[in-house]
């Protein structure tokens, strides 16, 4: 009920079916087997809700803290015949916290192989932000401490290392690690984990249900061997008003030619829908710690692990994700996989591509796109939204209207009155004439527009047909830095759309 009232929280059901060769004995469901497992299920059920992961007494507990400087690491080696890790726990401190939560790499060696290179954050599930949740396999505090609570064997030892690729020094406030005794046999497996960042990713022009504008597909992890697929999560940045998850997974496993695994879209694959921008947490298996970003530039972070719905492979798996974001942006998309593999195939593990890991985080929508002139030029959709009093700002997006970059600044369904304002950015202070590309349609109105402090011109965008017009401001004073397009909508009332598509300043 919750699903498009947004008065609950509504999540969604991830069912996964098994197919067995031909002339298997099957029992058919009946109810009676439902009512016989009833206290198992409650059982089962109370632990998932309560996250109730037991650790023995026979816990063995190493300890990990001190400053990393930059370019340096911070290493344990636990020797430790057959066990596992069982819990890490990690808080740290730094001057800009996120960058820090991914240019921290964690490096974790198993029996001298190694098996995981994340970024830190990442490897805990909350991305370059501390988001609150509580899953059975991580536990994100608001004082930032990290949990995980994968179980990973060893024959023999284990060694941690925490790398700061950064360009400030990490601190590591705290870090346990727990094992316990595992016995290893021949089906035993090393646990992995691999992260990788698709920065400014083009996302192709906009959608339709016919699937125009060109959804691709993007890869989350290519596995060699035998193993066993056990969850993902996904953090990116979203630069414009506009739903970014309409992409549907495709899971290939054991070289199939089509996805035995196939999808209904990026928000369904991690348990929600209506692309709804609340946070939910605290469920086993599933979670969008932040949703900022499914309708707004800002950052989402999703999360999706597997119990049941683990995914064996007996030679490949690969996973992709298709982009179908509904209108053309450049956005920062980042999945991070977690799998395991036979010690016979760990060589043929994939490496992070930890170059992207010291990449400046996104904090902002200017961090992704540049609101800067560039010859003489700045699109008005790569400004900054400084203030909408009313109405519904967003970016259209038509490969058939002629705009440049297929794009424009679009502010309809305001009153008379309303005022928007745009921000862009200059290298140098000069007065120049300043030409204003503009829409107009017969539900384009007037309004007013100026630059900074200067005079404001009133433009009429009324026409009986689509066309882009344009209107020359003379001797506009650019100042270095910040510099503000101001609008004001005037009338009529049955008019009240703008469209903006660039400025372009004379040499």
């Amino acid at each position: 009920m919750g699903a498009k009232s947004g008065e609950e929280e509504a999540i969604y059901y991830n069912i996964n079916y098994r197919i067995y060769e031909s002339k298997t004995q099957v029992k058919t469901f009946e109810m009676s087997q439902l009512l016989a497992a009833k206290e198992l299920i409650d059982t089962t059920q109370k632990k998932l809700t309560d996250k109730d992961v037991l650790i023995s007494q026979e816990m063995k507990k190493d300890t990990l803290q001190g400053l990393i400087p930059v370019g340096e690491n911070l290493n344990l080696t636990i020797h430790n015949d057959h066990s596992a890790i069982r819990k890490i726990t990690l808080r740290m401190n730094a001057g800009n916290y996120e960058q820090a939560l991914r240019s921290t790499i964690i490096h974790i060696l198993f029996d001298g192989k190694k098996a995981i290179s994340c970024p830190i954050g990442d490897f805990f599930g909350t991305g370059y932000k501390i988001r609150k949740n509580s899953s059975w396999y991580t536990k994100i505090e608001d004082d930032g401490t990290m949990s995980c609570y994968w179980v990973m064997p060893f024959k023999r030892k284990c060694d941690i290392l925490l790398e700061n690729r950064g360009d400030q020094d990490v601190k590591i406030d705290h870090a346990e690690i727990i094992t316990l005794p595992y016995k290893w046999t021949k089906n035993t497996m090393y646990f992995c984990s691999t992260w990788k960042q698709y920065s400014f990713l083009r996302t192709g022009e906009m959608k339709n249900n016919e699937g125009d504008g060109f959804p691709f597909d993007i890869n989350y992890v290519k596995l060699k061997g035998r193993g066993v697929y056990v969850g993902d999560c996904l953090t990116l940045f979203n630069t414009v008003y506009a739903w970014w998850g309409e992409g549907d997974e495709k899971i290939y496993v054991d070289g199939e030619s089509f996805p035995s695994h196939f999808g209904t879209g990026t928000e369904d694959y991690y348990g929600y829908a209506w692309c709804r921008p609340e946070k939910f947490t605290g469920h086993p298996f599933i979670a969008q710690p932040d949703g900022s970003g499914n309708f707004d530039p800002g950052y989402t972070n999703n999360v999706r692990f597997r119990s049941l719905d683990a995914i064996p492979f007996e030679k490949s798996l690969r996973f992709d994700m298709e982009m179908w974001h509904w209108t053309k942006a450049v956005i920062h998309f980042s999945p991070i996989t977690f799998w395991y593999i036979s010690p016979t195939d760990i060589k043929n593990i994939p490496r992070s591509n930890l170059s992207d890991a010291s990449f400046p985080v996104a904090m902002s929508r200017e961090d992704v796109v540049s609101p800067v002139i560039v010859n003489n030029k700045v699109e008005a959709e790569n400004m900054i939204l400084e203030k909408v009093t009313g109405g519904n700002f967003r970016y259209s997006n038509n490969v058939n209207r002629g705009w440049s970059n297929n794009m424009q600044v679009f502010w309809s369904d305001m009153k008379p009155k309303d005022t928007l304002t745009l921000s862009f950015f200059s290298n140098e202070e000069r007065v120049s004439d300043v030409t204003i590309q503009f829409s107009k349609g017969p539900k384009y109105g007037t309004f007013s527009l100026s630059i900074n402090q200067g005079d404001g011109v009133i433009i009429d965008s009324f026409e009986e047909n689509d066309i882009i017009n344009e209107y020359t401001l003379k001797n506009v004073v650019i100042n270095r830095g910040r510099n503000l397009l101001n609008m004001e909508y005037l009338m009529p009332a049955d008019k009240n759309q703008i469209g903006i598509d660039f400025i372009e300043l004379s040499d």
